[in-house]
């Protein structure tokens, strides 16, 4: 599973030039990762060291930054 989210990250990076968030994961992979509701907690399970996070930082994405519309 940790594999998926860091492809789907890589891959949403390539297509919209900015790393995924949080609620961006959750809404579009969800129960592809934990076979339940992606959650924060579940992706921490999967990314112990900084969640969301480290899933970028291992997908080789910049840190995802809010944009304010």
């Amino acid at each position: 599973p940790r594999w998926q989210v860091i492809r789907y990250a890589r891959a949403f990076y390539e297509v919209m030039g900015v790393s995924p968030s949080f609620h961006v994961l959750n809404r579009n992979i969800g129960d592809r990762i934990a076979h339940s509701n992606c959650t924060q907690p579940n992706i921490g399970l999967l990314f112990p060291d900084g969640g969301c996070r480290q899933a970028c930082r291992l997908a080789g994405l910049p840190e995802y930054v809010r944009y304010a519309c």
